[in-house]
C-alpha cells in the first residue's frame, strides 16, 4: 500500500476539464517530481490532492483511506501540507510570528530551534517582517511553515521559480534533508534539472494526462521524451 494513491481523478475549473483520469502513487519518504509545460495540469494536480480543487470522479487514498471528499483543513490535519507557488507569507508580521502561527493548530509541532537549525538565515531574520524578506527567504519561510507543522507529506509548487542558482542549490539540499528525515515530498517545478536532481521518481503531465512515469535515470536515458514534453534538451 502506497502512502498516497491517486486513481483516475478528473478535475475541472468551472466547465473546463483540466485533469483526465490522472493516476499516480507516492511512497513513504519518497520525492516525486511532477513535470510538464506551463498549463499542463501540474499545479491543478497538487490543488486537487490538497482539496482546493474538487475532483469530479476518481479516488485519492492516504494510507488506504479515501480522502477526496475531505476539505483542505481536514487533509492538513492528516499531515498533508501545500507550499503554494505564491508562498503566501504574512508580510505584516515577523518570521517568528509566521512560524508560531503555523504551529498553533499542529498536533505535534516541531520546535523553533529545529526550524532555525535547518534554515539559519531565518534565525538571522526572525524579527524581520515577511515583506522585508527576499524571494529566497520567503520561500524558505513558506517551507519552514510546513516543517513546523511536522507535515508527513509536503507539496511544493514551483519552489525554485525566480530564485538565484545558489538559493536553488541550498533549497534542494534542504528538501533532501526533509526527505531523509522522514518527510515525503511531491514537487512541481519548471526547473527540470533541479527537480530531477532532487526526485526519486518523476511523472510527466501533458494536457492533463499522465504520459510518463520513471526514475531520473530512466528519463535521462530517454532524451526524446524530455524534449517532446518538456521542451528542453536532455
Amino acid at each position: 500500500m502506497s502512502l498516497l494513491e491517486i486513481d483516475r481523478i478528473n478535475s475541472f475549473y468551472g466547465d473546463s476539464h483540466i485533469l483526465f483520469d490522472v493516476s499516480m502513487r507516492v511512497e513513504e519518504h519518497e520525492v516525486v517530481a511532477l513535470l510538464g509545460r506551463n498549463g499542463a495540469g501540474k499545479s491543478t494536480t497538487l490543488k486537487s490532492l490538497m482539496g482546493m480543487v474538487q475532483v469530479k470522479s476518481g479516488t485519492i487514498r492516504h494510507r488506504g483511506v479515501e480522502i477526496q471528499h475531505l476539505p483542505p483543513y481536514a487533509r492538513a490535519q492528516l499531515g498533508i501540507q501545500l507550499v503554494p507557488e505564491e508562498r503566501r507569507v504574512f508580510g505584516s508580521i515577523s518570521v517568528q510570528e509566521n512560524l508560531q502561527l503555523a504551529a498553533m493548530t499542529a498536533e505535534k509541532p516541531r520546535s523553533l530551534d529545529e526550524i532555525y537549525a535547518t534554515f539559519p538565515r531565518l534565525a538571522e531574520r526572525k524579527r524581520n517582517r515577511g515583506k522585508q524578506l527576499s524571494g529566497g527567504e520567503q520561500q524558505m519561510l513558506a517551507i519552514a511553515r510546513a516543517m513546523i507543522r511536522n507535515a508527513e507529506i509536503i507539496f511544493l509548487d514551483e519552489p525554485f521559480e525566480g530564485l538565484a542558482p545558489l538559493i536553488v542549490r541550498d533549497l534542494i539540499s534542504v528538501c533532501r534533508q526533509l526527505a531523509d528525515s522522514g518527510h515525503t515530498i511531491v514537487i512541481v517545478e519548471q526547473n527540470v534539472r533541479a527537480a530531477l536532481a532532487l526526485s526519486d521518481r518523476s511523472y510527466i503531465i501533458n494536457n492533463g494526462h499522465v504520459v510518463y512515469e520513471g526514475t531520473p535515470k530512466d528519463l535521462h536515458e530517454n532524451g526524446d521524451i524530455i524534449e517532446r514534453y518538456l521542451g528542453v534538451k536532455a
